[in-house]
């Protein structure tokens, strides 16, 4: 039953779009508005006009959905296997989202046939009596304006609300449904959220609408991924973040952890999750500056409850838990900028340590020769020459210790006859050095500059130790006699 206003609203408004038409089409004046216009979204006028063009369509007519039988059922969904294989999980985990609120999860081919059915079990009477049950035609033209059809028409993530369904005996649901695409764009299916609930308004559907279209995005790419699987995919992305399968989901998963079958390619055991490893420790949280918002509120929940829930899973976990959280960003700058959750941020701000930048570290020298032995995979010892040493201590190192490391790496793999040189060191030319350098032979402006004033000064100070004798010298620096002639031509070096 609907209540007496809601069934009167909505034949009124059929019948202005019966006998006026659609009073938001081209051509209208807009400076004169049809005051008794109904307060509709344009799709959804535009698709009452479709539903009133279609024979046999009474809006006030009851007109239940065609149902199939099991057997032609089954033949629908055969080409759809590997998509409804594929959904299982995420329709759960979307209901769960959605949990006590009265909606089903729904997922049609792309006639409309509704192919799988979730719901809470005390809805599923109340939901099948309104036709949304396994085998149901929802297509636009058999039930009229509904989430379902009417986003196979419109091709996009739509919302039908209550009196936005054309039949009366619809006008007690809420619909909002996103298309799944194949690689080719072809529409594969409708993914849907439905519920009966009277005391859903139409702006409260925003949500719905978005985590439906965020599922629907979801599927489509795994789909895409297994109908290429023996490719190569090259994935680009705005962010790093958003490279990769959802990334439901793959952070979510290593953090938070995940039940058996949570979502496709997931372990048949399941995972803990880093947090209920460290229950009753402590937990690193590396980089938290780039935690997705969505995790930042799961992470809070967790830190405030001491549970974790796992992904696809009913059942909290207890957990003890300590966390260490490090940026290289600042992160109260970040809380300005709503960028990070002010809650979470004062709930981790406990003690804060600030670590020295490695440019102004007074034992770098000691520090570059511990990473050269971290990374010294050859076999055998390395040294550094000195003017390679000099131009290390004299870069900014605006990366810290992971761009040392990653410098120290490649220079073990480019050096020969176990010594790593200048020409080895892959330093950006992006930063200014902490302190450059100053001399009139060598602009210092750049990193570039400063790494070859430091090298001028290394050799120009070897040159003077050995009474300017070139053999001994360039053995030193380690280069050859022709390399430490150009050098000592490049910068006007003269005796004395």
């Amino acid at each position: 039953m609907h209540p007496p206003a809601h069934a009167e609203r909505h034949a009124q408004q059929v019948s202005v779009v019966a006998t006026r038409g659609n009073p938001h089409a081209a051509g209208t004046p807009a400076s004169h508005p049809d005051p008794d216009a109904p307060d509709l979204p344009p799709a959804i006028l535009q698709s009452w006009q479709r539903c009133l063009a279609q024979p046999g369509l009474d809006p006030f007519r009851p007109r239940a959905p065609e149902v199939l039988d099991a057997g032609r059922l089954r033949e629908r969904g055969e080409p759809l296997a590997s998509l409804l294989r594929l959904a299982e999980s995420e329709l759960g985990l979307l209901l769960e989202s959605f949990s006590g609120s009265g909606y089903a999860v729904i997922l049609t081919d792309a006639d409309g046939v509704i192919l799988r059915h979730r719901c809470d079990p005390t809805l599923a009477r109340e939901l099948r009596t309104a036709g949304l049950r396994p085998g149901a035609d929802w297509g636009e033209a058999r039930v009229g304006t509904n989430g379902i059809g009417t986003c196979i028409v419109e091709g996009r993530p739509v919302t039908v609300h209550r009196e936005d369904h054309f039949l009366r005996q619809n006008i007690g649901l809420t619909c909002s449904a996103a298309p799944i695409r194949d690689p080719q764009g072809r529409l594969l299916g409708i993914l849907d959220l439905s519920c009966c609930a009277p005391d859903h308004s139409r702006a409260g559907q925003a949500l719905a609408r978005a985590l439906v279209s965020r599922s629907a995005n979801i599927l489509e790419n795994q789909h895409f991924l297994g109908q290429f699987r023996d490719q190569r995919v090259l994935r680009c992305h705005p962010r790093p973040e958003g490279i990769g399968l959802p990334q439901e989901s793959l952070i979510e998963s290593e953090l938070f952890g995940y039940r058996a079958g949570a979502f496709t390619g997931a372990s048949r055991e399941g995972r803990r999750g880093r947090i209920a490893e460290a229950s009753g420790g402590t937990l690193f949280l590396d980089e938290i500056a780039d935690m997705p918002p969505a995790m930042q509120s799961r992470l809070l929940r967790v830190l405030e409850t001491q549970e974790v829930v796992p992904l696809g899973a009913g059942q909290a976990l207890r957990v003890e838990l300590n966390i260490i959280a490090a940026s290289h960003q600042d992160l109260a700058q970040l809380v300005v900028e709503g960028r990070f959750r002010e809650d979470l941020f004062y709930r981790l701000n406990g003690i804060t340590l600030h670590l020295t930048p490695l440019r102004l570290r007074g034992d770098l020298e000691a520090i570059v020769l511990k990473v050269l032995e971290a990374e010294n995979d050859t076999g055998q010892a390395l040294d550094v020459t000195p003017a390679a040493m000099a131009a290390l201590l004299a870069f900014a190192w605006p990366g810290n210790i992971r761009q040392l490391r990653n410098v120290i790496r490649t220079a073990v793999a480019l050096c020969e006859e176990g010594r790593i040189q200048v020409e080895h060191l892959n330093l950006p030319r992006l930063h200014r050095t902490a302190a450059p350098l100053t001399t009139p032979q060598v602009g210092t402006g750049s990193a570039a500059g400063a790494l070859k004033a430091a090298e001028l000064e290394v050799v120009r100070e070897c040159l003077g130790r050995h009474q300017w004798n070139i053999s001994r010298t360039a053995a030193t620096l380690g280069m050859s006699r022709n390399t430490l002639y150009r050098k000592i031509h490049r910068y006007g070096l003269a005796p004395g």
